[in-house]
Parts: structure tokens; sequence; C-alpha cells
């Protein structure tokens, strides 16, 4: 039996042939693999010079996220010198609470702008990385590895990192983290890395929710096909399942609260048929990729598809598809599928809760892809500089694609933030979102908190029934829905969201900071205009009408 080298060439074959003749392909070889990897570590370079800059946080949520971080670390090390007559936080194990620990953390450190900025720069590495992690599990060779880095930074700045979903796309490099754990327990069982696979299913579930569900679901598959193959124990798959368990009957038991289903149609006047949500399940497949215009989406979209067949299209046959691994990967795929269909599109508080499944179908698409290749030809079929080469293009592709828009957004809040910054400190303001050509700048707002100290009424906290449940105002004042003024514009069917008290709004706030450009007519108190540009108006409340409500 002769041995093969790391891209599958046989060794046996290359000592018949002349010195000169052996030596090119192995110098081939070595440009080939350092050629990749400094293609790979340019291209990461690029988007953490041309992202983690963005001060301003143009990724929708994300300026929500950092203003909480900045006021849960002066609650905790500056006693609330600034925040606590405003807000209180009672810590707890529940999700989310990890990341606003860690970006509470970096803030404390470095400031704002800095610890914010590497906050990014980890989630954007957080995916690529644990791609590398499962690629050194499954032994894919060092050759082929760029290769999944690159898909990786594609992936990870998909339309969950763009609107801010951070915790959301952590939680995903967990979920990988936890599969190639499982991978090296059903290969080979040990206590330090059982403890190992419990710690991060922890993490997970500290990070978002959805980490320990998709693992749920992901290890239960997984185990149903390889039980099928004969290739693991049912005490194993058991013992890998009791810790998912186990973590679901604390949190229903303990964490959980008990909330009413959200209205997942909040601008229609009826629901769809079932017809009409199978089309829209439908039309919505590639929504994890098409986040700003989407004709601009599909080349990197197809780039993305061409990685995927490309390399491997010689391995797509009866045999290749048949084989374990590569059966479980598609079968994941399948079954995420499933769960996209069958989720809802909103559900208590939470929003985008189906399409949440989707980056599990491209992760493993991917892992399918990896593990086509025979043994022994990884290194050849997914490392050579043509694969590699496209995977730069499609980084690359993909950079252009979001950074312009980011830094677009980036300037105009900016120029908002140059308005915002005629409110006096500690002031309650209420803004106001209209439509604007700038998409994902629903929490612009937030940035005022950062800037000014003031007050805002949409923080994600307990009383909004976001899942930060431990984070909370303690003087609570009127919220009208976020986006009533749109709903004020779409007309009558939207009258109950569009509905505002504007004597409430005298009574509780200072200014509003209304987004340009505005109907004056739809701003129901009297005001007088402190600052105006293009990007937002900020107007004084004339607070003499307003008539204090009875006890």
């Amino acid at each position: 039996m002769t041995a093969s080298s790391n891209d599958g060439s046989s060794s046996a074959d290359a000592a018949l042939l002349p010195a000169g003749r052996r030596a090119a392909p192995r110098l081939i070889d070595t440009f080939g693999d350092k050629a990749g990897w400094l293609a790979a570590a340019v291209i990461c370079a690029a988007y953490l010079a041309l992202i983690v800059p963005l001060t301003s946080f143009p990724m929708q949520d994300y300026a929500n996220h950092v203003a909480r971080a900045q006021i849960m670390a002066d609650l905790f090390f500056h006693h609330g010198a600034d925040f606590g007559r405003f807000f209180e936080v009672h810590l707890a194990p529940v999700p989310y609470v990890l990341p606003d620990l860690i970006l509470m953390g970096a803030v404390e450190l470095f400031g704002p702008n800095v610890g914010a900025g590497l906050f990014t720069g980890l989630v954007i590495l957080a995916l690529p990385c644990a791609l590398l992690f499962y690629a050194h599990v499954i032994n894919l060779p060092r050759r082929a590895r760029p290769f999944v880095l690159l898909v990786g930074l594609y992936l990870s700045t998909d339309w969950f990192f763009l609107v801010g979903f951070l915790a959301f796309r952590l939680a995903l490099a967990l979920f990988v983290v936890t599969l190639a754990i499982a991978e090296i327990l059903r290969r080979r069982w040990s206590l330090p890395a059982y403890i190992a696979y419990i710690a991060v299913l922890a993490l997970g579930f500290l990070t978002h929710l959805s980490a320990p569900v998709f693992i749920g679901a992901a290890i239960g598959v997984s185990a149903l096909v390889r039980l099928w193959f004969r290739t693991t124990t049912l005490r194993r798959e058991i013992a890998l399942c009791g810790p998912i368990a186990v973590l679901f009957a604390l949190y229903f038991a303990l964490m959980a609260r008990p909330h009413e289903a959200a209205d997942a149609w909040q601008y229609q006047s009826a629901g769809p048929t079932l017809r009409q949500l199978a089309g829209m399940k439908i039309r919505g497949l590639p929504a994890e990729f098409l986040t700003f215009d989407w004709h601009l989406a599909t080349l990197p979209l197809l780039l993305f598809a061409a990685c995927l067949l490309l390399p491997v299209r010689r391995e797509l046959t009866s045999a290749g598809l048949r084989r374990p691994a590569v059966v479980e990967q598609l079968m994941l795929a399948a079954a995420f599928l499933g769960i996209y269909f069958v989720l809802p599109t909103d559900y208590v508080n939470s929003s985008y809760v189906d399409i949440r499944a989707l980056p599990m179908i491209s992760l493993m698409l991917l892992l399918a892809s990896l593990r086509l290749p025979a043994e022994g030809s990884a290194g050849r079929t997914l490392g050579n500089l043509g694969v590699v080469g496209l995977a730069a293009l499609l980084a690359v592709t993909n950079l252009v694609y979001v950074a312009r828009p980011l830094v677009s957004n980036n300037a105009w809040i900016n120029r908002y933030r140059e308005v915002a910054a005629s409110i006096p400190k500690g002031s309650y303001v209420l803004p106001v979102h209209t439509e604007t050509r700038q998409p994902h700048l629903l929490h612009v707002a937030s940035n005022i908190v950062l800037d000014r100290g003031a007050v805002i009424p949409y923080l994600f906290s307990l009383e909004s029934g976001a899942p930060m449940t431990y984070f909370n105002y303690k003087h609570p004042r009127y919220a009208p829905d976020h986006q009533w003024y749109r709903a004020a514009q779409r007309g009558a069917g939207a009258a109950t969201d569009a509905a505002v008290s504007w004597n409430q709004v005298d009574c509780d706030y200072d200014f509003l900071l209304v987004t340009m450009p505005f109907d004056p007519h739809l701003i129901g108190v009297p005001t007088v205009t402190v600052a105006a540009n293009e990007a937002a108006t900020l107007l004084a409340i004339d607070k003499r009408l307003c008539k204090p409500r009875s006890p």
C-alpha cells in the first residue's frame, strides 16, 4: 500500500520521476500554499480595515447594542455617574448576556469607538476561524484551508451582520465549533473533549437562544444519519444530546418569560393565505445575501455557488453523494430548509425568526463540499490556485458590495450626529424615524445616548420585550411604536400603529429628533427648530401645553 502526500499524490509514483520533475510539482505546491495564505491574509485585513473604523455603527441594530454596553459600563464601573438615575441592570444567565458583557468590557477598556471596533472585528473573524477549526478536525489539508477562510469571510458579512444581529453571528461561529467538538467525540470519546463540548454549548446559549436550538436539531439529525450508517453508538449520541436537553429544561423551568404572540403582519389588515405564505418563503430563500441592491448582490451569490460546486464537480457522482459524511451534511441542509419553512416570520417579540435557519443551510452545503473530495485529494481539489483565486474573487467582490453602502451610511450618520450635538446632556429625546434613502438606519438615534448622554425610549430592554431581560429603564416613559411615522404614511390600515398620544409626548420629552425628509403635519406638538441639515432636524418641544395625567 503506497502512502499519499497531503494533496493526494502518490509518493511511490513521485519517486519514479526524475529529480527535476519531482521538484517542480513540489515547488508549485509550496508556491500555491503560500500564495493562498497570503491572499487570504491580505483580504482579511482589508475587511477589518474598511469595516472596523466605521465608528458611527452603520449596521442597523449595532448602535443600540453599543449604547446599552456604554450604559452597563457606567453602572458597573462608575457607580452610574451618567446613567444611574435612568437605567438598572440585573445580570442573569440568559441569552445575549455574554455578548453584552464582552462589548461592555471592550467599551470600558478602550472607549466606545475602539472597543466597539474590536468587537466588530471579533464578529467578522469568528465564523472564518470556527470553519478553520472544523477543517482541522476533519483533517482538511492545510493547502485547502485558505479557501475555507475566504468563503467564511463572505458568509460572516451576510444580511445578519449588516443589520447588526451580531450576537446571532457569534452564535453561528459557536455552532460550528460545537459541531467540530462533537465530531471529535464521535471519533474518540474523551472527558476533556466532552467538558469542552458542554462549555461551548453553554457559551452558545448565553450568546443567543438560536445556538442551542440549532445545535439540538443538527446533533439530532446527524445522530440519526450516523446510526443508520452504523458509524456511531446510541450511548454516544444520547451523551451528546443530554446536555442540550438539560439546558432547555433549565431555560423553560427557570428563565423563560410568558409572552403573547406578536402580530406577524403588523401593517396588514389580514394575514396571508397558505399559498401566499409558501410564495413568500420561496422568494425569501436568498434573503441571507440580498441586503442592499439585489442586482449587485447577485454576482457574489453566483460566485459563492461556483465555489461550492466547481471545485467538486467531478465528485458529484452517485458514489460520492452516498458517502456517509456527505449524506450527513446534505440531510442537515434539508432539515434546516424544512425548519425555515415551518418557523413563523415573527414570534413573541422576536423578528426574522424563520430566516435565521438560512445561514445553517449555507454552512451545511459548504461543509458538504469540504467532505466531497475523496480522502487524500482535498488538497488538490480545494487548494489549487484556480479554486483559491475563485474564493478570493468572491471575498473581494463581497467586500466591495458591503463596504460601499456601509461607508455611505456612516457618512450620513455623522451628519445626523452633528444635529444631535445641540442636545443638552441628560435630555429626554423621542426619535422619529421617517423613510430615508439609506437602508438599515432604524436605530441611528442610539448614537445620541453615546454622544450626549441623552435618554431615548427605544433601547432594547425588558420594557420593550427584547430578550435583554437583565436591562431595564428605572422610570419608563411613553414610547409610541418605533415606526409610527411610516405607519401613518401608509394610511388608515395602520391607524393603530400610527396612533400617538401627543399629550404624553409633550409631557415626557424635551426634544424630537426627526430624520429627513418629514411631513410637519404628522407632528402633533408645537415645536421650535433648534438645528437641522439634510440628515435630521432637532425640534424643541413647547411643554407649556402639557396636561399632566391624574395618578
